[in-house]
């Protein structure tokens, strides 16, 4: 079933979630040992706390046994919108026809702020940040957003291109040595590529904290953009930027985008393969990689940056217990790090403790959000770990 941007919970969507069966797989690793893997509910410890609960939320909701309240509030603005739920469950999802425990939260949270429940006091500023800015980020202006980029580089950049690099807002605005990272890459490798300037928020942020009102304009105006652009190929260094254009945007724009889409780890993958980009310097790392999940379960990519990372000399690789569709969330997804920040925090903590307990020197990612909110925590911890993004390393190396 497709969340579409004037879904309900009506009676169709009642009809799949009433087979939840409140097993509580949605919050469990899969295989033979099992452990905690929702963060909402390994931190609320209630079975309201988790996918499972958002469920039984929603279908007391149709059934009128409970009403929007506050403590719905409270309880769905913690969802990281990991995908854990989604996942593991067996029921309602599987296989892959039914509805996302996750989407469902999501849904929740767009009837709580038509209600004046929601969203949370910091999420109403990514809004009126997005209206003037067209970036959730404080302190941003639209017309800097590209300002990341040398001024060389820059005034070169076409305006039509067969590759379009959809840097994200966190990219374009506080990681920016990721954006400048894939561009080195493509110009290594020699790609016709440009960055647009008329780049807008994904819409993300707006469709997992329930203020779905904007979202249609920002897609209209990404959509055209990258139309204008004559792009073939749209490549994208955000996981949740490119979960959202690839999996959501077919479903909320009415019409045919017709372009690929790939992660920057696919994309260069490909290059080498392509024998366009070559890792021609080794480099000393003692490395494990973080799975972000709007990547690995939101769109099934796990084996491009393991790829990448293998093809690396000097650098040791070691899994982290917890990987692939087994992966802990960093925490910062949802709305959770800008709306409760000391909870994403504490997410992202427990996750930089388990790539310590590896003893490793560096841990690796392949999104900017998930970087961030990592490299928060190490910082908290004072741990003595670098968090640093794939593409970096890549820029490194070739």
């Amino acid at each position: 079933m497709t969340m579409k941007l004037t879904s309900s919970i009506d009676k169709d969507l009642y009809t799949i979630i009433a087979h939840c069966i409140r097993c509580g797989q949605c919050t469990y690793t899969r295989g033979s040992k099992y452990d905690l893997l929702c963060p909402m509910y390994k931190k609320g410890k209630f079975f309201a706390y988790s996918g499972g609960g958002i469920v039984q939320l929603a279908r007391a909701l149709f059934e009128k046994v409970i009403d929007y309240s506050p403590s719905i509030t409270n309880i769905v603005y913690r969802c990281t919108t990991c995908g854990v739920c989604e996942e593991m469950c067996g029921i309602i999802t599987f296989p892959r026809k039914g509805v996302s425990p996750m989407d469902i939260g999501n849904l929740i949270k767009a009837e709580l702020v038509k209600r004046g429940l929601g969203p949370l006091p910091p999420h109403k500023r990514f809004y009126e940040n997005i209206v003037k800015e067209h970036t959730p980020y404080d302190d941003c202006r639209h017309e800097e957003r590209t300002a990341w980029m040398p001024p060389e580089i820059r005034r070169e950049m076409p305006k039509k291109a067969e590759v379009l690099y959809f840097v994200g807002c966190t990219a374009s605005f506080r990681e920016q040595d990721i954006a400048r990272s894939l561009i080195n890459i493509l110009r290594k490798a020699d790609v016709n590529f440009t960055v647009s300037r008329d780049e807008w928020c994904c819409g993300s942020p707006m469709y997992r904290t329930g203020q779905w009102d904007i979202l249609r304009d920002l897609v209209k105006h990404n959509v055209e953009m990258i139309k204008k652009t004559g792009a073939s190929t749209v490549v994208f260094t955000c996981a949740g930027c490119y979960n959202t254009l690839k999996k959501h945007y077919p479903e909320w724009y009415e019409g045919e985008l017709d372009v690929e889409m790939l992660h920057a780890s696919e994309f260069v993958v490909k290059l080498i393969k392509d024998g366009r980009l070559s890792i021609k310097k080794p480099i000393e790392m003692n490395a494990t990689y973080h799975d972000p999940c709007h990547l690995g379960r939101g769109v099934g990519v796990y084996e491009p940056p393991r790829e990448l990372i293998k093809l690396i000399s000097g650098l040791k690789f070691t899994e982290m217990e917890r990987s692939r569709e087994n992966a802990f969330c960093c925490g910062a997804g949802g709305g959770v790090k800008g709306g409760l920040p000391d909870y994403a925090l504490e997410i992202a903590t427990e996750r930089v403790k388990e790539a310590l307990k590896l003893g490793v020197d560096t841990l690796i990612s392949t999104c900017p959000f998930c970087k961030r909110n990592l490299k928060d925590a190490a910082q908290a911890l004072k741990a003595n770990i670098d968090i640093i993004d794939l593409v970096e390393i890549l820029d490194k190396v070739t």
